[in-house]
């Protein structure tokens, strides 16, 4: 209970931006003395902070950014990796989904979903419309199992569900989980 209370997760409360605010902001004794250090402050409750594209237009907004670098997402750096050893055509059928992927094994702590939308952009809302139809089907067969899981099954194809939404507007928040932290991260240019 004492983790759930430190670590729950909240969309617009306590997700990982709102977290990285508070983490940022605890550096510093109080608010005037952070924007005197980081020439800007937000406030993690600001009603568009916790949404990661709102966060970062927040932060162009507020701080005075000298340099920026992009980290991708260990799905789309191994990506990067596969891409430069094959096509196209022969890496991004196979690793474009979680059937066939090589580069993401399904767990249990991600909503189901069938196609990946990170590193495309105009196919991201009809691969958003499969991952909804998939998410629905799962919850749907989620009352059929409910007996069996305490309706595990129902909730997490609701919550699939409402993570493709964003999909099917052009954006993106979902990248699947790993069971494991990388040690290095390395810093690559966006893929196209």
């Amino acid at each position: 209970q004492q983790i759930d209370q430190n670590y729950s997760y909240d969309l617009i409360n306590q997700n990982c931006v709102t977290e990285l605010i508070r983490a940022l902001n605890s550096a510093f004794p109080n608010q005037e003395t952070g924007y005197k250090k980081l020439g800007g402050w937000i406030e993690p409750n600001n009603k568009r902070a916790f949404i990661p594209h709102q966060f970062y237009k927040l932060i162009t907004e507020q701080f005075p950014i000298q340099k920026e670098e992009i980290y991708h997402s260990r799905r789309l750096r191994e990506l990067d990796k596969l891409m430069a050893q094959a096509s196209f055509l022969s890496v991004w059928p196979k690793e474009s989904n979680t059937i066939s992927s090589t580069l993401y094994n399904p767990r249990t702590e991600d909503t189901p979903f069938l196609f990946f939308t990170d590193d495309t952009l105009l196919l991201r809302p009809i691969l958003g419309i499969s991952n909804f139809l998939w998410a629905t089907a799962n919850s749907v067969s989620g009352i059929l199992t409910a007996p069996i899981d305490s309706g595990e099954r129902f909730y997490q194809g609701l919550r699939g569900m409402f993570y493709s939404l964003p999909e099917i507007a052009f954006s993106n928040i979902r990248k699947g989980t790993y069971g494991f932290i990388e040690i290095e991260a390395t810093n690559t240019t966006p893929s196209k």
